[in-house]
């Protein structure tokens, strides 16, 4: 009997997986628990095994695709045995928790083959109350088989429009985040609206020049842009003219990178205030000296600022929170993600301490460790890094002296660390924290209130152990 071999659900978050690529070819023989295919979700790349013994056949999921948990992806067949017939080209049963995007699924074998392009007409055809319309069925047929990228299907989710009426320009016709802020853009154009083209995010230039390795990698000022100019609504380049001694065009982004530029893209839209506090570390420094020469385990700055940081949140809980642009959750427990930069410039990642409120220093110390060297080891799972309520990035060992993090949206805060140095021969060390918040929850009274409250603790660290 035919093996189905569908997306897997590879954490307690996950809707979608993104598939990186198939470790075998179609028509070759696998054994139970060998690597079928590789699948990314939320920046990090995991291998997933057969489930069974079989020849891969009838697949129907390409590389790049987006592909929701518990869709088909193809069968693995015992030998002269038969693809299924009708059964093939029904769509799978959504899995529990995956929601409605398990419904983007075609019906029939034809449309799930391959990605198939977009062909509804331009935005500018629309009619103004169509793409409401189309959202009101959006568990429907009509997002059949319409290959699009998780941060796209969001997009089009909350904005209430269909993918049906965007032209994808990705890969095989898949619907790119950008294509929704282009289609956004211009929709107010057709009513006549033109002062409207401007997309959201061009509100929040000042706070899109994060630093490289911050919480907010350089592809954020990249996406960011990329909602507001003009220019974007040309199709996309095909290379310069044969003989013209021009650059080759680009080569795509790789999985990691993708997700940071569609992550950073969601930030850029928030209305978001980084402030900058200079911090007296001489005392925090003695006392990271006086652990690391008897302790048997050693603390980073890193871990010092963090269960400062952690205690300062709960006297200042409201910048422990998510803000999904309806709800502010305000979070009981202190989820704190710290960034870590992947080896040969792969990417970032914001791997999760859980209860890190509830730790003592040396045991936010040990569990930032081993987040650390899972994550340069490319072993860190789903789990790893959802669920964040709270972020630190900290780029003090590149000699950055401050630099304004964005969000790690949907969280409401993040706070950027420098280097820790002196001003001059003789003076006390000092370090600038930057913390950047989600001005659309928070003002800027309690934001300061907390770096002053986070300095404070950091000049007389002997109250954090």
């Amino acid at each position: 009997m035919a093996t189905r071999v569908t997306m897997p659900k590879l954490g307690m978050t996950m809707l979608e997986g993104n598939l990186e690529k198939w470790d075998v070819q179609e028509g070759q023989h696998v054994q139970k628990g060998d690597v079928l295919f590789d699948v990314m979700t939320d920046k990090v790349s995991m291998e997933v095994e057969a489930p069974a013994d079989g020849f891969l056949a009838g697949v129907r999921v390409h590389e790049g695709d987006s592909v929701p948990v518990g869709a088909l992806m193809a069968y693995l067949l015992a030998d002269g045995e038969a693809l299924p017939g009708e059964d093939a080209g029904q769509p799978p049963e959504p899995s529990a928790g995956a929601g409605e995007r398990n419904m983007a699924v075609s019906a029939s074998p034809e449309t799930t083959a391959t990605p198939v392009p977009n062909t509804a007409a331009p935005p500018q055809a629309e009619a103004p109350g169509a793409a409401a319309a189309a959202a009101a069925s959006a568990n429907g047929a009509q997002t059949f088989g319409i290959p699009a990228t998780p941060a796209a299907r969001r997009l089009a989710r909350e904005a209430g429009i269909s993918l049906q009426d965007v032209q994808g320009t990705g890969r095989g016709g898949r619907v790119e985040a950008e294509d929704i802020e282009r289609y956004l853009a211009h929709r107010p154009a057709a009513t006549a609206a033109p002062a409207a083209t401007a997309a959201p995010a061009a509100t929040v230039a000042p706070a899109a020049t994060a630093a490289p390795a911050a919480t907010a990698p350089p592809a954020a000022t990249a996406a960011s842009a990329a909602t507001a100019a003009p220019a974007a609504t040309a199709a996309p380049a095909t290379g310069p003219a044969p003989g013209s001694g021009s650059a080759p065009a680009g080569v795509p982004l790789d999985p990691v990178r993708r997700a940071i530029a569609e992550h950073m893209l969601r930030s850029a839209a928030v209305p978001q205030v980084t402030m900058e506090a200079v911090v007296d570390m001489t005392e925090a420094a003695r006392l990271r000296e006086a652990i690391n020469a008897s302790a048997d385990v050693r603390v980073s700055y890193t871990d010092l600022i963090a269960r400062a940081a952690a205690a300062a949140l709960k006297r200042f809980p409201g910048l422990n929170a998510r803000f999904d642009g309806e709800r502010l959750e305000l979070c009981a427990r202190i989820d704190m993600g710290l960034a870590v930069a992947l080896p040969e410039n792969r990417g970032l990642v914001v791997p999760v301490v859980r209860d890190a409120g509830a730790l003592s220093l040396s045991e936010l110390a040990v569990a930032r460790g081993d987040l650390v060297r899972r994550a340069q080891a490319g072993t860190l799972t789903p789990d790893d890094m959802a669920g964040g309520s709270f972020s630190l990035t900290n780029l003090g060992s590149y000699g950055v002296r401050s630099f304004n993090p964005l969000l790690n949206v949907p969280q409401v805060a993040t706070l950027g660390v420098g280097a820790i140095r002196a001003p001059a021969p003789g003076a006390p060390l000092e370090v600038a924290l930057c913390l950047t918040f989600d001005h659309r929850v928070l003002d800027g009274a309690p934001a300061a209130a907390f770096l002053q409250h986070l300095a404070a603790l950091l000049a007389q660290p002997y109250r954090l152990l």
